[in-house]
């Protein structure tokens, strides 16, 4: 399929419209009419299921101070479009789109979302979800929340009270903001700066910003691309991480950055995890920024050390080496179990090797900027990656996930209608031009008729025998599944342990009196990263076996296609060409097998990555009420009484977790199970609708053929159908 979108778009459309045509000016038979409306209703179906929107979403994703804003803004080729002095605990996600007209809408936090921050640092400071009310706070006591007075120079102090006055509403606040004429750089700046003064840490009015919607006329973006910068991965506030992840489930592209020289960070390596999981790897693009520093110490370093200086490229090749090292490490920490690590790891490695690695320096692409010495200025912008990166994208966007399935939507429904078309026509033509005994024809197709449903029957047996098989291994392999799943319990049970009890057991009871444990913050998600080889490999079991059952009918096919041959041979029709139903029977068998690989691997994946949402709102408030039996705790004994709630507390939570978690599973494996046998019983219906379909299109055109048609009728009609046929042609692959 190398049509791109558009073409395929425009080509569905051409059809349709000739089959209109067709259908409306030309065809003289009512039963085609209605045949070739069909046709085209299939067409316009396709179309509306591929439609897609008109933009492509590309997440920027890294640590704070990867250098993400500096990356933005080579990328669209605008200095100080984003704000690179930004503040960990306050960053928001950051939107840039294209327009005519510059123009920035600022969103602030709603009054419920500061209240919650507010009550959480009042439960315990250290909280999480505290984290930018507690900085808040820290500058109001140090003096340094304020406003620029009427001197630049003179600061005036703005309490917490009149900001929240000032920026806080029930439904959220939006500042807009202008520019005047884009093309002067005074404005731009002038623009930039109104921006940071909402977004700037120095700033107190970053402390309520929760959006950032920048619309401008940067060329980079006009076709399309709208370019969200997100908070970074090691972002205090780990509700805005999660809000990154979310975000990032729904983009065409993800340019993950990290820093040449530095080692993955814990986040950096739960995030490209999670993508394994949530099978994204394929819209990945790994970006190394500030290649030119790295490239500057490994110079200075050899050379004093007296070694040859490496090229640039001798560099890069160094730095892919040190990367690829440390994504196999990541693969290493997940597959611990030897077993695991055998039946999974190259399913994973060739996953993680495919992602796609990009080597930037927006420090480069500022210099080639500047640089007057046109040899200098290409070295310098060759060296920063920028454009290479601008291509490659390009590449990337074409080839997204939505645009790849509407590719697959329209191109399968013009091969069908195509298909269909030239067929039904052909039988018509056949049946037009020959001289044939009407009733002898009639008797001979329901020979084929006959002759066929006995083979057909033959066959179905056959296929039947084959799904029975199938079913009964399943159901022998179920008490291996469950034990597979009973490991992903016990793995559940070691992350609640580690990343949970542990710490909340270590805190002082002032913390936990103040409800300051128990923040089971992202506990799903942490599950589901750990478990997830253990359930990929249950499923693959299944998926397996069913590709052997898949296998299995083909030799069936193949004797089945000799039986139909021999039929067609010895029971033909009279002066007219041979059904061909073996090769159509092959086309529609390839069809439902291409058909059964997309739904079994959607919906292996649908479950892995969906593993992050298995409790139950019921255990959850089982969760809260026990929380609040901690809280309760006063007096002397207060810590032994708290320790002893708390392991009352995860006692419960792992027992029920286990079971909420293992209730999923169980039911997610029998469901997919469920969809594969559902699925393999309708191989033969399918295939036998077919055929009949075909032996009933040459009884139809028998049919059409038998009105009485003088010889210039006869001629149009012979015209009208050949010209049809070769008309339908050029739209086949």
């Amino acid at each position: 399929m190398h049509h791109s979108l558009a073409d395929l778009k425009t080509k569905a459309n051409n059809l349709w419209n000739m089959l209109a045509s067709v259908q409306s000016q030309h065809e003289p038979d009512e039963r085609y009419r209605g045949f070739l409306r069909e046709q085209a209703e299939m067409l316009q179906e396709a179309l509306r299921n591929a439609a897609t929107p008109e933009t492509y979403r590309v997440a920027v994703v890294g640590s704070f101070k990867v250098g993400k804003s500096s990356f933005v803004n080579a990328l669209c080729d605008v200095p100080r479009l984003v704000s690179v002095a930004a503040n960990p605990e306050t960053a928001a996600v950051t939107t840039l789109r294209y327009s005519s007209q510059a123009t920035a809408s600022i969103q602030m936090i709603t009054r419920d979302a500061w209240e919650f921050m507010r009550g959480a640092y009042g439960a315990d400071q250290n909280d999480p979800a505290a984290v930018r009310y507690a900085a808040m706070r820290k500058k109001e006591k140090d003096g340094e929340l304020v406003l620029p007075g009427k001197d630049p120079k003179e600061k005036v102090r703005i309490s917490i009270d009149e900001l929240e006055q000032r920026y806080l509403r029930d439904e959220a606040f939006v500042q807009e903001i202008k520019c005047g004429d884009w093309s002067d750089n005074k404005a731009r700046i002038a623009f930039s700066k109104e921006i940071s003064a909402f977004t700037s840490q120095s700033s107190p009015a970053h402390f309520f910003v929760d959006r950032l919607d920048v619309s401008v006329p940067v060329p980079f973006l006009r076709d399309g691309i709208e370019l969200i910068d997100t908070p970074g991965l090691d972002d205090p506030d780990r509700y805005r991480v999660r809000i990154t992840e979310q975000l990032v489930e729904d983009v065409d592209v993800i340019l993950f950055l990290t820093q040449s020289g530095r080692a993955y960070s814990q986040q950096d390596k739960e995030f490209i995890t999670t993508q394994l999981r949530k099978g994204k790897l394929k819209h990945l693009m790994l970006i190394v920024t500030r290649c030119d520093e790295t490239f500057a110490n490994a110079c200075k370093d050899a050379e004093e050390v007296g070694d040859e200086p490496p090229t640039f490229e001798e560099h890069l090749k160094r730095e892919e080496e040190r990367l690829r090292a440390q994504i196999r490490t990541t693969l290493d920490e997940l597959l611990t179990d030897p077993k695991l690590r055998d039946d999974l790891g190259m399913f994973y490695m060739e996953k993680l090797l495919d992602i796609r690695v990009n080597f930037t320096s927006a420090h480069d692409y500022a210099e080639a900027k500047k640089q007057k010495d046109p040899g200098q200025a290409q070295e310098l912008l060759y060296r920063s990656g920028i454009e290479k990166l601008r291509t490659d994208l390009a590449e990337m966007l074409a080839q997204s996930e939505r645009i790849v399935r509407a590719k697959h939507t329209l191109n399968d429904a013009i091969e069908r209608s195509v298909e269909r078309i030239i067929r039904t026509f052909r039988a018509r033509l056949d049946a037009a031009s020959t001289e044939f005994n009407a009733e002898r024809v009639r008797d001979q197709l329901t020979q084929i008729d006959v002759a066929l449903a006995g083979r057909m029957a033959e066959f179905q047996t056959a296929i039947q025998e084959q799904v029975r098989l199938f079913r009964e291994r399943n159901q022998a392999d179920q008490a291996l599944a469950f034990s597979r799943i009973d490991v992903a319990g016990r793995d559940a049970l070691d992350v609640i342990r580690a990343e949970f009890e542990i710490p909340d057991m270590a805190r002082h009871w002032k913390s936990r009196r103040n409800r300051g444990w128990g923040g089971l913050y992202d506990l799903q998600h942490k599950i589901a990263n750990r478990i997830f080889p253990q359930v990929e490999i249950t499923l693959m079991s299944y998926s397996k076996r069913f590709k052997q059952l898949v296998e299995q009918t083909r030799a069936d096919l193949r004797r089945f296609e000799l039986t139909i041959a021999d039929i067609e041979s010895t029971t033909g029709l009279d002066n007219m060409q041979p059904l061909a139903l073996a090769e159509l029977f092959d086309q529609t068998y390839q069809q439902k097998l291409n058909e059964l690989g997309v739904l079994v691997g959607a919906q292996r994946d649908a479950i892995v990555s969906h593993l992050d949402n298995f409790v139950s709102d019921e255990v959850e408030e089982k969760i809260d009420e026990a929380r609040d039996n901690v809280a309760d705790e006063w007096g002397r004994g207060t810590t032994a009484r708290q320790n002893s709630h708390i392991t009352d507390f995860y006692g419960f939570l792992r027992t029920e977790l286990k079971r909420e978690l293992e209730k999923y599973l169980q039911k997610s494996v029998k469901t997919f199970v469920g969809t594969l046998e559902k699925n393999a019983g309708l191989i033969y219906p399918d295939l036998k609708r077919s055929l009949n379909q075909s032996i009933e299109d040459h009884r139809k055109a028998i049919e059409s053929t038998l009105a009485e048609r003088n010889a210039h009728e006869r001629a149009a009609l012979l015209a009208y159908l050949e010209q049809t046929i070769q008309a339908v042609k050029p739209f086949q692959n």
